[in-house]
Order: structure tokens, then sequence, then C-alpha cells
């Protein structure tokens, strides 16, 4: 998909018409490009990898041609370490990025993270910032402070830059580690965020969805979809491990 959001984007195009795709969605923002590009630096920047911004607008118009709708990764769960946000955070406790992520005195936590095998804690020590941060992914990728109305305001910004250049979606990237986070460790609590965003995305476009990466009990899918205000569809993951694991 990477192919298809590169300078002369129009043969892949007709290349997922072919196959019947009906949307397709990647990372193509700017990036370290540590974590396939989930780590992102600037969400409103094109990775030179992929091309430019024209180069995406030219993309989503030609797939709008061949009558395909294009949705994009919304990751919003945590950033690169080498986003300005968090550069300009560890600088001082009085920065107005600090609050925009989660810091601690001490790293008692017994949270596990995602990757076990790669990094120990959720906590790491920052020696600039004289605190540890919290990742639930990997350390290069610090978890946003969900709670804070400034990044509230930064995500709305993002979505709307977006919807505004055309695209008829969002892949919304780690949703229940995101919604524990906007929950302050809550859940359930947190799920009002899934509602902020639907109702910002169908104000501006009655048609987008939002498709959210969700890693819970199948029981569980129904919090997801709320009374249908919170997500359109969700990635199915119960059922990937096990079409995996066969």
């Amino acid at each position: 998909m990477a192919a298809g959001t590169s300078p002369g984007s129009r043969p892949s195009c007709a290349i997922f018409a072919a196959w019947g795709r009906r949307s397709s969605g990647t990372p193509f923002y700017l990036t370290p490009f540590l974590d396939e590009g989930y780590d992102v630096s600037d969400h409103l920047q094109v990775d030179p990898r992929f091309g430019k911004l024209a180069d995406i607008i030219a993309f989503i118009e030609q797939a709008r041609e061949l009558g395909m709708q294009v949705i994009i990764e919304l990751l919003i769960q945590h950033t690169s370490d080498a986003h300005p946000w968090f550069q300009q955070a560890r600088r001082s406790p009085a920065s107005p990025y600090r609050d925009y992520y989660l810091w601690s005195d001490n790293d008692e936590d017994d949270t596990p993270p995602m990757f076990p095998g790669v990094e120990k804690s959720i906590w790491t020590w920052d020696d600039e910032a004289g605190q540890y941060y919290r990742h639930m992914f990997y350390r290069h990728e610090p978890d946003l402070n969900l709670t804070s109305p400034a990044v509230l305001k930064e995500i709305e910004n993002i979505i709307l830059f977006w919807l505004k250049l055309g695209v008829s979606g969002f892949r919304l990237d780690a949703a229940s580690h995101l919604t524990t986070q906007a929950g302050n460790g809550d859940e359930k609590k947190g799920l009002w965020i899934l509602e902020h965003m639907r109702r910002l995305i169908e104000e501006h476009n009655p048609d987008a969805i939002l498709l959210g990466e969700v890693d819970v009990d199948v029981e569980t899918y129904k919090d997801y979809f709320g009374n249908n205000d919170r997500l359109n569809l969700v990635l199915n993951f119960w059922l990937n491990k096990y079409f995996y694991v066969s």
C-alpha cells in the first residue's frame, strides 16, 4: 500500500480497483521509521519515503475517480520521541507541552509492556526531563496524555486536516489502549474519546468512518460500538489471532 501513496500512484489505484478493494490505509506521516511508520514525528507532514502531500491528495482524488474511498491511519495513542511535542516537553516541567505526555517520579507500575521481549517496563527514565515517561509499546514511542484538553485539540486538528483533504475515514490505532489512557487507567471511563471523535468526524463528513484496532475480548466489542456513536467498525483481533495460529 505504501507504493500507492508514492508519486505516479494511478497504476496502484487501478490495481486496488481490480482487486475489488473499497478502501486502503497505511501510515505515511513523517517518521524516524523505527516502528514501520507507527512512530510519528509530525501528523501533518508526509514522510519523503512516500512522496509529498500533493501526492497523497492526488492519490485520494484518483481513488475516488475509481470508485474507492481512502481511509488513513490515525495514530494518537503515542508519538515518536522525535516529535517536537516530546522534545519540548522533556526540556522543562514548565513547558506547555509537558502535559502532553505521561510522567512519573518512579517506575513502580507492574503493567506489562506490549512487547516484554524488548521492553522490561512501560516506564523509561529521561535524563533531560528528570522523570520517567510512559510508553505502552516501545521506549521511542512515548504515550500521549489523552486527558489533556490541549492534546485533544491537537487530535481534532489532525482529524480535520485530513478530512478537508478528502479522506473518508480513519483506522484508529491501539484503540483499546488509548481509551484506557483517556479514562485515567479505566478503559470504560475513557470510551468518551471515541464518541468525541465520531461526533467530530460526522459533523464534517457524515459518510466518513472510524475503524478501531480493538484488542479486547469479543464480548467487549459492544462497548466500542456504543449506541452507534463510537466506532463504526472494529478490526477483529480475536479472529485475526485464530487465523494466524491456524
